[in-house]
């Protein structure tokens, strides 16, 4: 960091004292710009130097203690600081900045709101607009938005055009949830200066967010515009495009993060999943086992390794995999309604009722949590259906039915359901809904149900 010419010498001539092992005389002006530059430029062990020499010469000083105050700020030592700074008992303003800020990491909000209010009833005025946006600022690093908005709210209301301001209100407007007030107010900023790229993120955060993919991408690709080897922001576009099902062209910005960080798990299986959403499952088998061999608690990857071993090496070895995972994180209904789905193929080749009970009962779990999910009330039917609990099977058909009346074969199903039940009527609309979709719909009835003849005319 540069210093103004008379500073510089300052700091070279104090330099040169500490170098020589010397006593000289420095006023307190001297020594407090000296501790406030090494401070600025992050020289904080020179900063403890000079602190330590100030206390030497000037021992009883206020203004000294005040600088130590701000060092331990620094140091993250904040709980020392304000032992410090209370002792003095200073109204100077930037004495009270100090103490409400270290408040506030240590979160006392309600002091340091207490504290910021009085700091800005004597601050410099010519500063304020930008005392209201760094204290706005911290509020928001902070998580604490509603604090960040009462200060950002006055400082607009005396200054309503500062941009300053109106990109913090924007970042608190989104932690608080008001994404589309808080895009607003990005684009008003980035209108007055387009060439922000951390602007530009934090607009296709938002409409990332929103599920508006094709948007964030246009903001992301602004971005990178003005900083094209903005890594993270290239892997946030790369989402953008796995969630727009353009996952040949999701590969590039993935590998291209993967490249400078190779073991990232999370990273590696968004690109397994992209490979295999584009039917490359031995390389998507490949990726997931290396995410998994990097770090194993991520349960996305032991579905998708199970998924591709299901259709690459059997389905044993991929019952096997799944039910690992399931052991590892037995409460997660993905990895459950998995392992259902394996069950139930295992079954079918087998003609293993056992593994098909396993299978209705993993997926009458998974509705504990999600009752009205349309697949697992269909998918739990089915199986209902095999096993001749015609009662509970239609319950779950009319469940699925009404969320989706589109599901492939449903009102076939539903028809046997009813015809089983003795409702001829339903078993009637249903069919004749069936055969609309279905051409050999009556052939597949009476696969199932022979005695169906009077009902199939």
């Amino acid at each position: 960091m540069q210093f103004e010419p008379e500073i510089q010498q300052l700091l070279q001539r104090f330099e040169l004292t500490i170098q020589q092992g010397v006593v000289q005389y420095y006023d307190t002006d001297d020594l407090e710009t000296i501790i406030d530059c090494y401070i600025a430029s992050d020289h904080l062990d020179k900063a403890r130097i000079a602190l330590d020499y100030a206390y030497r010469i000037h021992p009883d000083s206020t203004e000294i203690r005040c600088k130590e105050g701000k060092l331990l700020l620094m140091e993250g030592a904040y709980e020392n600081a304000i032992k410090i700074l209370e002792q003095i008992q200073n109204t100077d303003p930037d004495y009270i900045a100090i103490l409400a800020e270290c408040h506030l990491r240590i979160y006392n909000f309600d002091k340091s709101k207490e504290l910021f209010s009085q700091y800005l009833t004597i601050c410099n005025t010519n500063e304020l607009s930008a005392i209201f946006a760094d204290i706005a600022s911290l509020y928001n690093t902070h998580n604490q938005p509603e604090l960040a908005l009462e200060f950002i709210e006055s400082g607009i209301a005396l200054f309503p055009d500062d941009i300053t301001l109106i990109t913090e209100k924007a970042i608190a407007l989104e932690q608080t949830e008001q994404l589309d007030e808080a895009a607003k107010l990005f684009s008003i900023a980035l209108d007055n200066n387009p060439y922000q790229p951390e602007l530009w993120c934090m607009l296709g955060s938002i409409l990332f967010r929103q599920n508006n993919f094709a948007e964030a991408i246009r903001a992301y690709d602004y971005a990178l515009a003005i900083e094209p080897n903005d890594i993270l922001t290239r892997l946030q576009r790369g989402h953008c495009l796995f969630n727009l099902g353009l996952f040949n062209e999701a590969i590039e910005p993935y590998e291209e993060y993967l490249a400078e960080n190779p073991d990232d798990a999370i990273v590696i299986t968004f690109l397994a999943e992209t490979y295999e959403n584009i039917d490359n499952l031995p390389r998507a088998k490949e990726l997931y086992q290396q995410a998994l061999a990097i770090y194993d608690e991520i349960p996305e990857a032991w579905i998708g390794l199970a998924s591709c071993q299901h259709d690459i090496d059997g389905l044993i070895v991929a019952y096997e995999t799944i039910k690992q995972a399931d052991e590892k994180f037995p409460e997660n209904q993905h990895i459950v309604y998995c392992m259902s789905r394996i069950e139930a193929d295992l079954a079918a080749a087998n003609f293993d009722d056992f593994l098909l009970n396993q299978s209705l009962q993993h997926l009458l779990f998974c509705l504990e949590n999600d009752p009205e999910n349309e697949t697992l009330n269909f998918e739990a039917a089915n199986i209902l259906l095999q096993f001749g609990d015609y009662e509970n099977a239609i319950k779950l058909y009319e469940i699925a039915y009404d969320k989706n009346p589109f599901i492939e074969k449903i009102t076939l199903f539903m028809s046997m359901n009813y015809f089983a039940l003795g409702n001829t009527e339903q078993a009637k609309k249903f069919l004749n809904i069936a055969r609309e979709t279905i051409s050999n719909a009556d052939e597949i009835f009476l696969s199932l149900f022979p005695n169906a003849k009077t009902l199939i005319k």
